[in-house]
């Protein structure tokens, strides 16, 4: 459905034998996990943001949900131009945001655990501010190398997404603080409402 620079392309649907398959484009360059063991510059970390940011736009105008947002999940097409991949637990809504097709069973816990939304925990129904959210920890992990909210076991990440305030930046990252905040707000309510509200966030950090 999505023919987007940002967005993994797929080649071929189809089965053979028992089994179906995918044939999507290859990604020569890695996936953003392999960055952040590099480490990133502000101004780095800002431009795969906002291309991540402007390739969710392109799903969430078409009523997809990703739900799975990390950054093993994006990959690079070329050592700038990245994509996100893997829609496997994606859900598609109609323009009402009332589910029409879910790919998951109803109330299961979807997302990776450093990465997930506090309400997707709670078994509330996931919409894009969910993405946005996820988003805020791909950030944070960017600038910082660390997740926002960890813990020894499942439970101690889960009650850091549920109740721990949002962490601070560093000091030299500190004006990116407005936006971090933005994204990682607890109430879906308080986030930016969507990616194109994240990408004036975005641009205005920038210049």
């Amino acid at each position: 459905q999505i023919d987007h620079p940002n967005i993994v392309q797929i080649h071929e649907r189809a089965f053979a034998s028992n089994f179906a398959y995918i044939a999507m484009e290859y990604f020569p360059y890695g996936d953003l996990t392999e960055r952040l063991r590099m480490g990133l510059d502000t101004r780095t970390a800002l431009a795969y943001l906002k291309q991540i940011a402007v390739g969710l736009g392109a799903a969430h105008e078409k009523g997809i949900v990703h739900r799975d947002m990390k950054p093993a999940n994006i990959l690079f097409r070329t050592q700038d131009i990245l994509a996100i991949t893997d829609f496997g637990i994606a859900k598609i809504v109609d323009v009402e945001d009332q589910v029409r097709k879910d790919l998951t069973m109803d109330g299961s816990l979807m997302g990776t655990l450093y990465y997930i939304s506090p309400e997707q925990i709670e078994g509330a129904e996931a919409d894009q501010r969910s993405d946005i959210y996820s988003l805020g920890v791909i950030m944070y992990r960017m600038l910082t190398g660390r997740h926002p909210f960890d813990g020894r076991t499942p439970y101690e990440v889960f009650e850091g997404h549920l109740r721990d305030p949002i962490p601070e930046l560093p000091d030299k990252f500190a004006m990116l603080q407005p936006l971090l905040d933005g994204l990682l707000a607890k109430d879906p309510d308080e986030r930016f409402q969507s990616t194109d509200e994240l990408v004036m966030g975005i641009d205005w950090n920038e210049y």
